[in-house]
């Protein structure tokens, strides 16, 4: 069996039909049906992308739709590597553009994490112990665990925001790992989603 009868399989037992998907995926039900054709032709790349979307969409492992792994083993799965400007379409709508591109997350997560690339100063600890996100590393975020404080979360008042929750004196607080950066009290808060992990690379000795 290959991807895309397991594909056809799934919806079977869903009771989903490729229209559905379709929906679920915001695209047309032409495109679903030309992924799902046998005669189709994609370079490696874009079958890898077409998997990907679809697995996060039925709540599988990719490897699953890909080479029929165990599904039910707790794994990552492919997410979008969104600018801050998109963040607020990706939760309200689940759609990216197609050029977006996908890194893998290691650790299980909901099919609404996504990745960013951290921009400013004010959660780089600067050289102190604990956690730091320094300009330009990339974060996985994941809607799904309800905010919470002291958690690391990807929040938005007037912008979009990375910080640690709190609540000072009543009122919602984001706190900083910068000391340089003063702690943030906003009036309307939206939640984003909370920081599950951070991607690093082992640099050669």
């Amino acid at each position: 069996m290959n991807w895309k009868q397991r594909t056809k399989e799934l919806l079977a037992e869903r009771g989903m039909s490729q229209s559905d998907l379709s929906r679920k995926l915001g695209v047309t039900r032409a495109t679903i049906s030309l992924w799902l054709g046998e005669s189709s032709s994609y370079t490696d790349y874009n079958v890898s992308k077409i998997q990907y979307k679809i697995a996060a969409a039925l709540d599988v492992p990719k490897e699953y739709l890909a080479k029929g792994s165990d599904r039910n083993k707790p794994q990552g799965r492919g997410v979008p590597v969104l600018g801050y400007e998109a963040v607020g379409e990706w939760l309200e709508e689940n759609v990216c553009d197609d050029n977006t591109p996908l890194m893998y997350c290691p650790i299980l997560c909901s099919p609404m994490t996504y990745a960013m690339n951290v921009r400013g100063s004010a959660m780089d600890s600067q050289g102190r112990s604990g956690a730091s996100f320094p300009a330009g590393s990339t974060i996985y975020v994941d809607p799904k665990p309800p905010l919470k404080e002291g958690n690391i979360c990807v929040l938005e008042d007037k912008e979009i925001l990375l910080g640690i929750y709190e609540r000072v004196n009543g009122q919602d607080t984001v706190v900083f790992l910068n000391p340089n950066s003063p702690r943030l009290q906003v009036e309307s808060l939206k939640y984003h989603g909370t920081v599950i992990g951070i991607f690093s690379t082992v640099k050669p000795h």
